[in-house]
């Protein structure tokens, strides 16, 4: 008489899953001086800012260890912003798969066999679940971090635009004044032509 037997497979996996988005945007500056010399006054705000230069780009990069980390970069001398989202999700997964088998010792490892191939599968759909997740939170990271870059730019290029008409304004004539009102935005300079 045969007897049924009980298998169970388990295999533990470790699943990592790397997920990115990215935006890509151009400067506006006023060509109020050579753009050479526009590169550098943006290049002195951004060491204000804690941008860090590599090779001629400047990077800033924000981490939130608990959803990822956010890189903005900016060219000076094309103008070109970029910002990057990066999540990265690991863990472990454990893939149980079980069956009945009678009695019969070659037909049993077949089948262990078998289960092992479907817990592997098992993990491989976790993994790219696991992926696609990774990328959604990377998209949800980079739109809920714009607004906060957006503000970041734009009071980046008004310091600068500020300067080059400081710049523009001294080359033109003695300046006897200038009053600026951070609140509006506006600044008034007074030349003696």
């Amino acid at each position: 008489m045969s007897r049924a037997y009980q298998i169970e497979v388990r295999e533990a996996f470790e699943v990592q899953a790397r997920g990115r988005d990215r935006v890509e945007s151009r400067l506006q500056l006023l060509q109020l001086l050579p753009a050479e010399r526009l590169g550098d006054l943006l290049g002195q705000e951004l060491a204000q800012d804690g941008f860090q230069e590599r090779e001629g780009v400047w990077e800033k990069t924000i981490v939130d260890e608990d959803r990822g980390q956010v890189t903005l970069t900016i060219d000076p001398k094309c103008g070109i912003v970029t910002v990057d989202a990066h999540v990265e999700k690991s863990g472990k997964f454990i893939a149980t798969r079980h069956d009945v088998v009678w009695d019969n010792p070659e037909e049993s490892r077949r089948r262990e066999a078998q289960l092992r191939e479907l817990a592997k599968h098992d993990a491989e759909g976790e993994k790219a679940a696991q992926a696609d997740l990774a990328k959604k939170l990377a998209a949800t990271l980079l739109e809920e971090s714009l607004p906060a870059i957006r503000d970041l730019v734009h009071k980046l290029t008004h310091r600068v635009t500020v300067r080059a008409l400081r710049e523009k304004a001294e080359a033109m004539g003695r300046v006897q004044s200038i009053e600026e009102d951070p609140a509006s935005r506006k600044l008034t300079i007074v030349l003696e032509i």
